[in-house]
């Protein structure tokens, strides 16, 4: 038994409905701008911690996908400035935002 949010998980049910081999888990724009102190969110004013504690949870929650040798993709939002909409270059008056280039990671999601 696993809890989660709350909740209790029978690890054993799950494993018969989530057969690991016809499995994969996705993970969309899991992005150090979105839950790193210094990056975008956190520059904007946007508290990060719930993503820093969703984000360790998320590491071990792919560790044991891992271990249960299911698939994981991870996708990532892009900005590339020729193919950004002409609603979305209004939206950003003109500019494309770029990721940060430098963020520190809390070692707790290393």
């Amino acid at each position: 038994m696993n809890q989660a949010m709350g909740q209790t998980i029978d690890m054993d049910k799950l494993k018969v409905k989530v057969n690991p081999a016809h499995t994969a888990v996705l993970v969309i724009d899991m992005q150090k701008d979105y839950c790193c102190d210094g990056g975008t969110f956190d520059r904007r004013g946007f508290d990060v911690k719930p993503a820093q504690r969703m984000a360790v949870r998320l590491k071990d929650f792919l560790d044991k996908a891992r271990a249960a040798r299911t698939r994981i993709v991870h996708l990532k939002m892009t900005k590339i400035a020729s193919l950004v909409s002409p609603h979305r270059r209004s939206f950003t008056n003109g500019s494309v935002l770029n990721e940060s280039p430098t963020l520190r990671m809390p070692s707790s999601m290393k």
